[in-house]
């Protein structure tokens, strides 16, 4: 029952006839009785948000919230870092760094057991860069890069050849494949 359907002069008649009470009970009772009238909504939103009250989550939300928050944490330390996915295809290195320079690249394949990195730079070697996953389906890797122009893909599970969603793509080669573009700025 909400508090504009109360009679609070009329729970306070009802508190006065009860025998029992010692004085010093009473008047902090009534005391209550009479400030709870006074704080109105307030008083409600306050006992409201100070309420405990019990929360349930099911396995699959708590999952994806878990997912959500690792993603984030991940993108904020990559992002961080300064090597977004877009700065590493157009070459974004650390300063003062000489001839080859750190480039990350980031792939996200959520059902993949296995990752690779294959381009020009290691000659479309699936063995020579392993990517980590970081995270639930996201997978990295830095490799040191001679400034220019470098072709790469992504080999999901050995046998599944993707290019780079977020990078330019190179125009389709012989076998038909387009591979992604990474260029890479020389030292100035």
């Amino acid at each position: 029952m909400s508090d504009e359907h109360l009679n609070w002069e009329q729970i306070e008649r009802e508190l006065k006839t009860l025998p029992h009470l010692e004085p010093r009970a009473e008047e902090r009772i009534m005391q209550e009785v009479r400030a709870t009238a006074r704080r109105g909504a307030r008083g409600r939103l306050r006992g409201w948000l100070f309420q405990p009250y019990r929360v349930t989550i099911a396995p699959l939300s708590a999952l994806a919230g878990a997912a959500a928050v690792v993603m984030l944490v991940v993108g904020a330390l990559w992002l961080g870092r300064g090597m977004s996915e877009r700065g590493a295809a157009e070459g974004t290195r650390p300063e003062g760094s000489a001839g080859t320079q750190p480039i990350q690249f980031v792939v996200m394949a959520p059902g993949a057991s296995r990752v690779s990195l294959v381009g020009d730079f290691n000659g479309w070697d699936a063995s020579a860069h392993p990517l980590q996953q970081v995270a639930a389906g996201i997978w990295s890797v830095v490799v040191p890069l001679e400034p220019g122009r470098h072709e790469y893909a992504y080999i999901l599970d050995g046998e599944r050849w993707i290019p780079d969603a977020s990078a330019a793509r190179a125009p389709e080669d012989e076998f038909g494949i387009s591979n992604s573009v990474v260029l890479v700025r020389g030292s100035s």
